[in-house]
């Protein structure tokens, strides 16, 4: 190769040498509250899809041909363990062989749905780990020490925004904590879907659920519901965005009940949690 062939491709390479270290990440993730996640410790580091978008239910998720296509780009897809997952993220892998899975999930203490619920002779458990603070904190932290593994460059970044952010974490429990200081110990909370367990079981209420395993419920539960919420005094019934508020409004005309819609799925998982917090303790 000539001299002047080795300059010229010298400074071609010198000119996309920029562009190259100013290359962000591109990662996948499943819901959006991990989106809240991992923006509170990347910052604008990473770029981030979210598979199930608002309105959307991850029961019932497929993703867009867009979002398939987005595959090929991503570096890591950080997993939660809803239902979705377990269709579709076997096909994610093989269609991008490069992907690297990351169990957002892992080393998380999850709750059964109901004893005995099994599924292909394996436990079923609760897959809404979010909404709970501590797990919160593990799930950072699974979500920091990828990010600085794959991402070197960027580790002290990494480390300072995950440590801001566990201050954050602790923050909104001890609001969410001083919200309910009031509240009588496992507090009956009706909702439509079993989605608020891990944050009921965090601050000692008493999740009650519409549905069960997953289907809509049956006249004789609906009869039990309503005898619940009337011994119980409920006054409000919590139901979300994703889901066909049927059965929540015909408990909520029998006992006079309101309802509030709250969506698990929230991005801002701080502002939401607390906003949870503050409509059960209405009057």
């Amino acid at each position: 190769m000539s001299k002047y062939k080795k300059i010229l491709l010298t400074l071609a390479f010198l000119s996309i040498l920029p562009t190259m270290l100013l290359a962000k990440m591109n990662v996948l993730v499943s819901i959006l509250p991990q989106k809240y996640f991992i923006e509170q410790i990347a910052k604008s580091k990473v770029n981030i899809t979210t598979m199930v978008l608002p309105g959307d239910d991850p029961h019932e998720y497929e993703p867009s041909p867009k979002q398939m296509r987005s595959l090929s780009k991503a570096r890591i897809y950080f997993g939660i363990g809803v239902r979705f997952e377990d269709i579709w993220l076997p096909k994610f892998l093989a269609n991008n062989k490069n992907l690297i899975l990351v169990k957002t999930q892992k080393d998380v203490k999850k709750i059964k749905i109901a004893k005995g619920i099994k599924s292909n002779n394996k436990n079923v458990y609760d897959p809404h780990i979010w909404t709970s603070t501590t797990n919160a904190a593990i799930m950072a932290k699974n979500i920091y020490q990828a990010l600085s593994k794959y991402d070197k460059k960027n580790q002290s970044f990494y480390k300072k925004n995950y440590l801001d952010f566990l201050v954050k974490i602790k923050q909104t429990k001890a609001k969410i904590k001083d919200i309910l200081k009031g509240t009588k110990k496992n507090k009956i909370v009706l909702v439509i879907h079993p989605a608020w367990g891990y944050f009921s079981k965090e601050f000692a209420l008493n999740q009650v659920a519409i549905e069960k395993e997953g289907k809509a419920p049956r006249a004789q539960r609906l009869v039990s519901l309503v005898k619940l919420a009337k011994k119980n005094n409920i006054k409000y019934i919590f139901i979300q965005p994703e889901m066909s508020p049927k059965y929540a409004k015909i408990i909520a005309k029998q006992v006079g009940a309101k309802l509030i819609s709250v969506s698990p799925l929230a991005f801002d998982w701080s502002k939401n949690l607390i906003y949870f917090a503050k409509s059960i303790t209405l009057k």
